[in-house]
C-alpha cells in the first residue's frame, strides 16, 4: 500500500499524458501499453513498455553502522544511507536482547514500527542509555518504493572503561632559575588535562592553569588546563628537586597518571651566568686581551728577520 508506478506516453501532436496507479504488489513485475482515440475511433496498441518490478527500486542495504561512545551513558550512531533513501530506521539492541527502533520524534527506543523514522543524514547521538550494556545497531533505508533491507550490525560498544589512557611519562626543562616547561603527550579525544608537581619528594601540588604558579590541588582556581603540548611553570625556587606527572580527561572522566617525569633541579641565577659580577668578567677579558697583545709583542722580539 502506499506504493505505486507511474507512466508517460507521448501523443500524436505534442501532447504528453501520465498516470499515476497506486496500490501495486512489490512482488509482481508490471508493463504498459496504450491505445488513442480521435473523432474517428480506436487505433492500434502501442508496443509494451519494459518491464518495471517496484521491489528492485527500494534502497539496497545500508553498510553496518558504526557505534562511538560520547559520555558514560550516550553514544554516537554514524551510518552512511544510500543514496536512493529518502528516510532511515535506526535499530538498537542492548545485550543481544530484542531490537528496538528509535523514535526520531522523542528519542525513545520503541518496540515496534510505530517508530518515526530519521531523515537520512550521517549520525544520530542516543542519550540516557544504561551504563555497563553492550550495544548494537542496524540500519534500514527506505524511499517511496518501500523500505530495503537490514544492513549488516555494528560492531559491540560497551559504555564503561572509556576513560582516556594515562598519558607518557613528561618531560621538565628549565627555563630560567625559577621557572620550566612540563612538555607532555595527551591522548586523543581529551578535553583537559592536569599536571601536578613534586617539590624535593613532598606534596604534589597543582599548576593552576591562570597564573601558571603551584597552588594546593583543592586551592587550584584552575587546574584544568586546555590540551596542549606544554605548560610553563612559574615562581619556583632554585635548588629545588621537581618532578611532574599529567593526566588526561575526556567525556567519561579522568584517567590514571603518567609516569613521573625525570627529575629537574634548578640552577641559581650566579650558577647560570657564573659566581662573578659582570664588572669583574669585563676586567678579566681586558686582562686577557692585554696579555696576548703583549705576548705577540715578545714573540716579535725573538723573529729573525731574513734579508731580501
Amino acid at each position: 500500500a502506499g506504493v505505486g508506478g507511474r507512466c508517460v506516453h507521448k501523443l500524436p501532436g505534442g501532447q504528453s499524458a501520465e498516470c499515476v496507479v497506486k496500490h501495486l504488489s512489490d512482488h509482481v513485475s508490471y508493463e504498459a501499453k496504450l491505445v488513442a482515440r480521435n473523432a474517428f475511433g480506436w487505433g492500434s496498441f502501442s508496443p509494451s513498455s519494459a518491464l518495471l518490478s517496484l521491489k528492485d527500486h527500494v534502497p539496497p542495504a545500508s553498510c553496518a553502522p558504526i557505534l562511538e561512545a560520547v559520555s558514560h551513558d550516550s553514544m554516537r550512531v554514524l551510518f552512511a544511507a544510500p543514496l536512493c533513501s529518502t528516510q532511515v530506521h535506526i535499530l538498537i539492541r542492548a545485550d543481544r536482547h530484542a531490537w528496538h527502533y528509535l523514535d526520531s520524534r522523542t528519542g525513545q527506543l520503541l518496540d515496534s514500527l510505530t517508530a518515526e523514522p530519521h531523515n537520512v543524514s550521517t549520525e544520530c547521538v542516543l542519550e540516557g542509555l544504561p551504563e555497563a550494556a553492550s550495544y548494537e545497531a542496524k540500519i534500514i533505508a527506505g524511499n517511496a518504493f518501500g523500505w530495503g533491507k537490514e544492513s549488516p550490525i555494528s560492531a559491540q560498544l560497551t559504555l564503561t572503561n572509556h576513560l582516556p589512557p594515562a598519558p607518557g611519562a613528561p618531560i621538565l626543562e628549565a627555563l630560567s632559575h625559577d621557572s620550566m616547561c612540563v612538555l607532555f603527550v595527551a591522548p586523543p579525544r581529551c578535553t583537559h588535562v592536569q599536571i601536578l608537581v613534586g617539590a624535593d619528594g613532598g606534596e604534589l601540588l597543582a599548576v593552576d592553569a591562570q597564573t601558571n604558579t603551584l597552588t594546593v590541588l583543592q586551592a587550584a582556581s584552575n587546574h584544568h588546563h586546555q590540551v596542549s603540548e606544554k605548560c610553563t611553570v612559574t615562581d619556583l625556587s632554585a635548588g629545588v628537586q621537581y618532578n611532574a606527572i599529567v593526566l588526561a580527561k575526556n567525556a567519561f572522566g579522568w584517567g590514571p597518571p603518567s609516569p613521573t617525569s625525570k627529575p629537574l633541579i634548578l640552577k641559581s641565577e650566579a650558577e647560570i651566568v657564573g659566581t662573578s659580577s659582570r664588572s669583574d668578567r669585563d676586567i678579566a677579558l681586558r686582562k686577557r686581551a692585554v696579555d696576548l697583545d703583549n705576548g705577540d709583542a715578545r714573540e716579535t722580539q725573538y723573529m729573525k728577520i731574513e734579508p731580501l
